[in-house]
């Protein structure tokens, strides 16, 4: 995948920082300026999903090696920095208590018997149109044994439970569905059927882990993301083309008592923003999904019912 491929793209991370402020989109994905990850995502990335690809990449091997824990953990230290070791929530232990209740639980035995995994953590692209692409990495893609369907399945985590999901009932159409920014793209790129969401509720005494299945996609609500997904999309070139990227002030510069770290940016306008960059560290915006396509390279390609290449 090109750098010209992603800049024409976009995923639901980079959907979700447009949304909040086209400004922070543009300092972030359009000059290279560093965001800085909270703990809490980092420790996600590293100690859950990471350790959740391992698991499921060998499901298909009637295996599911546990992940080695130090070995993520190192990783996740090198990333956040020396004050992670120091944070007393999220912990080593936490990783190791989550990924434990998750085995516990049943989770990975119910999905070997009843799935195939097609792809983990496969970077995946589809046009919109002639111009637009959308770009998804599911954590894992399942593929019902018996009929085919395929279901992206998408890992969370929280330190507060969310609304609406619940393991004791299936959820219909009318109530309770969490429509989150990445579930209906995940389920239109892998021109799937069905959708599964896992929330691990992340606590210090105890983890709960909460299940949204979805065995239907509504054909119009898929439609109507494609729709909404190409309006953004244009809007963002729209925005490349006037070389004016508007500010969510204040909305955005407090999101959540979090200052931005591109407030200095924007209070000297866009056009000074070349001369005070060196206040930002600058990096590869697109890192964590040139990475991801490297790795899965060496998978073969999808097989099951509905599956695209990767770059369509």
């Amino acid at each position: 995948m090109t750098e010209v491929e992603l800049k024409q793209g976009m995923d639901a991370s980079q959907e979700v920082l447009f949304s909040l402020c086209p400004r922070k989109y543009f300092y972030v994905y359009e000059q290279g300026l560093k965001d800085e990850m909270g703990l809490a995502a980092l420790f996600s990335k590293h100690l859950i999903h990471a350790a959740l690809a391992i698991q499921y990449a060998s499901l298909n091997l009637l295996l599911s090696p546990y992940p080695d824990l130090d070995k993520l953990w190192e990783n996740y230290i090198a990333e956040a920095g020396e004050g992670a070791r120091m944070d007393s929530f999220y912990t080593l232990d936490l990783a190791q208590r989550a990924l434990d209740k998750y085995a516990f639980d049943g989770y990975l035995v119910r999905d070997r018997e009843e799935f195939d995994v097609v792809e983990v953590e496969a970077v995946k692209s589809r046009r919109l149109n002639d111009e637009l692409s959308w770009i998804s990495k599911p954590d894992v893609v399942l593929s019902h044994k018996e009929i085919g369907t395929i279901y992206p399945l998408d890992f969370k985590t929280s330190k507060y439970a969310p609304k609406g999901l619940s393991i004791k009932r299936v959820p219909d159409y009318t109530r309770d569905i969490l429509f989150d920014r990445q579930f209906l793209g995940q389920v239109w790129i892998t021109r799937g059927e069905g959708h599964i969401t896992r929330h691990f509720k992340l606590g210090v005494n105890d983890i709960t882990i909460s299940e949204q299945r979805l065995d239907s996609i509504p054909e119009v609500l898929l439609k109507e993301w494609e729709e909404e997904r190409k309006e953004v999309l244009t809007l963002k070139e729209k925005y490349r083309t006037i070389g004016v990227w508007p500010k969510n002030a204040p909305q955005a510069c407090y999101n959540f008592g979090y200052v931005c770290p591109f407030l200095r940016l924007c209070n000297v306008g866009i056009e000074a923003s070349a001369a005070i960059a060196e206040w930002i560290e600058k990096c590869d915006p697109y890192a964590y999904l040139k990475e991801a396509v490297k790795s899965s390279d060496g998978q073969s390609e999808g097989s099951g019912k509905g599956m695209t290449p990767n770059v369509t």
